[in-house]
């Protein structure tokens, strides 16, 4: 198979991966992670009846018939600050003062907010009804204890920390994170620290990649960079084996010094060549012995969208995630747009909100070594390939490019 739709191209990818193991990690260090057990609780949530407001824990029933006109008086007999086990219990025509988040003592069965009553010597007098459960938070109203609270495969962001927190867990058992192996490859790429020569550019893509593997929440293994030398190659991908995962950049187009793809062909078993999308039409995929790899295109942009696409899901598949691709939802086009080509195409694009909805247009160029598109880009406009001209005002597919880069902002000006 040497050329596959987008699709085709997503489904071979997944279905090549699986979860990679899991570990024990403490609390502090699950954020981003994938949960790999069911968290079940073991106790109730709030752990006991409390209240939800600072004021006066008392019976409804003694407050039935209080109007402003004639408020009902209740003697004040104590305090209840919050984590302290009330020594007092609140009978007929009593009250207790109670702060937020303090135990409710026996006999009480709602509270009056501060400032709603008042308070006269050792009495409080109240001027509405309030029914029972007013202003009080109850045993087991939030989690049940032996409820499944989350789920195996969830991603732990600050609420579940929260949750895992409140249900006194220290640790919780998450998806290994994949070890991913880079390597790119060209005679003109050089570092950072140097000289700059005629024909020399900048090695873009490993930084590039390392940054989008570790927000993937993968562990980078960098093999470096390689010169465009077929022994040199086979000897850089040889290392690589032992990662869950191998990444390659550039070298496998139908250039005269593309090795990468005549290396490929005789270590592994390459499952495509081609992908019939925008950019990063040049992307493979197959395996080397038993380890999956992906061969990405040099041009930068190109590079960070087939990551985005193709093997950012990976990467999370084989972390345990549930939810391996970005949101994605529809906007509408400020512009009209020209699909050229024939093939799924994927725009980096800017969306906003604006007038209540959400408006779309393009970042800029979109040369697959473009940057600076890519730089101002928060999400990716989805153009079919059977579709040449779009109108303005069209509704289309928009990807996210990370969380909700696009919220909060203003209108397009």
């Amino acid at each position: 198979m040497h050329e596959v739709s987008f699709h085709q191209a997503l489904r071979l990818v997944l279905d090549a991966v699986m979860p990679v193991g899991t570990e024990r990690v403490a609390l502090a260090d699950a954020l981003g992670r994938a949960l790999a057990e069911d968290v079940v609780a073991e106790s109730e949530l709030p752990p006991f009846a409390n209240s939800a407001m600072d004021g006066f824990a008392l019976r409804s029933a003694d407050v039935v018939d209080a109007t402003e006109r004639r408020p009902i008086r209740l003697r004040l007999v104590g305090m209840i600050p919050a984590g302290v086990d009330p020594q007092v219990t609140v009978g007929r025509s009593q009250a207790t003062g109670i702060a937020t988040g303090a135990l409710l003592p026996p006999g009480a069965d709602s509270v009056v907010r501060i400032e709603e009553a008042s308070v006269e010597g050792d009495e409080v007098l109240v001027s509405h009804p309030y029914p029972p459960g007013r202003d009080v938070r109850l045993a087991g109203e939030d989690v049940r204890a032996g409820s499944r609270v989350l789920g195996r495969g969830r991603t732990v962001r600050a609420p579940e920390v929260a949750m895992l927190a409140a249900l006194g867990r220290k640790s919780v058992v998450v998806g290994r994170r994949p070890r991913v192996a880079v390597l790119t490859t060209g005679d003109e790429l050089t570092g950072p620290d140097d000289p700059m020569r005629p024909g020399k550019i900048r090695d873009v893509n490993l930084p590039t990649l390392t940054a989008q593997l570790v927000e993937a929440g993968a562990v980078p293994v960098l093999l470096g960079r390689c010169r465009d030398d077929p022994v040199e190659v086979e000897s850089h991908l040889l290392k690589a084996c032992e990662a869950d995962l191998v990444i390659v950049s550039a070298g496998i187009s139908m250039g005269e010094r593309d090795y990468v793809r005549e290396v490929l062909s005789r270590l592994g078993t390459m499952a495509f060549w081609r992908i019939r999308m925008r950019p990063a039409g040049p992307c493979a995929f197959g395996r080397i012995g038993s380890t999956p790899l992906y061969a990405l295109p040099g041009n930068p942009a190109a590079s960070v969208v087939a990551f985005e696409l193709l093997v950012r899901p990976a990467c999370r598949k084989l972390a345990g995630h549930d939810e391996l691709q970005r949101p994605e939802f529809t906007a509408r086009l400020r512009n009209p747009m020209l699909n050229r080509g024939g093939a799924l195409n994927f725009v980096r694009g800017v969306v906003r909100e604006k007038n209540g909805g959400l408006i779309v247009e393009e970042a800029g160029k979109q040369g697959a070594a473009i940057l600076s598109s890519l730089v101002a880009a928060n999400c990716l406009i989805v153009l079919d390939q059977g579709v040449e001209q779009v109108p303005a005002a069209t509704a289309v597919p928009v990807r996210l490019l990370e969380g909700d880069a696009w919220r909060g902002q203003s209108g397009l000006g």
